[in-house]
């Protein structure tokens, strides 16, 4: 925001590439002081946009772009995430719960039409586990249907007792 006095009484606001005059008549400098204040705090509330986290670290594993497909209430749904373990150690993944569901499993594919259940996924130090395309999280039992937009509240479990909750956005993740 640029703001520039005018001959005539006036004050030019340039705001995104865009003048806005503002007649000054009968507005001694502390009102003015006053107004440019408001209108940068005004811009500034209406450039505000929240960070829409796809990232949350868990001690020394780091997930990125969690999300679910959306289901209907009974079916299944897939959760589809990335964790990369920036530790020393191997992480195992156990699973992940949500409320939404009444259970889960990790499946993996191991062919073009099957997949088969793990108990847990290893993540080795350094290495990205990626839930996406060959391995994934289906909760089972959905207890409503899940709508494309909304969050879901969830749960990672790992074999050292770490857990941790992550938010899952319902649809597919884009750039």
């Amino acid at each position: 925001m640029t703001a520039s006095l005018v001959p005539g009484e006036f004050v030019a606001l340039g705001i995104g590439g865009k003048m806005t005059w503002i007649n000054l008549q009968g507005i001694d400098v502390i009102r003015l002081a006053w107004l440019l204040c408001g209108a940068a705090l005004f811009v500034g509330v209406l450039m505000y946009q929240p960070a829409h986290a796809h990232q949350d670290e868990i001690g020394t594993i780091l997930v990125t772009h969690p999300y679910l497909e959306a289901g209907r209430s009974g079916g299944d749904a897939i959760a589809r995430l990335s964790l990369e373990n920036q530790g020393s150690s191997t992480r195992q993944l156990l699973g992940l719960h949500a409320d939404v569901a009444s259970g889960s499993m990790i499946e993996v594919k191991v062919s073009p039409v099957r997949a088969v259940p793990m108990g847990s996924l290893p993540i080795r130090p350094g290495e990205i586990l990626d839930l996406e395309d060959t391995a994934w999280i289906r909760l089972t039992g959905l207890r409503r249907d899940l709508m494309y937009g909304e969050t879901v509240q969830g749960c990672l479990d790992f074999a050292d007792g770490r857990k941790k909750r992550i938010t899952l956005t319902v649809g597919r993740f884009e750039l």
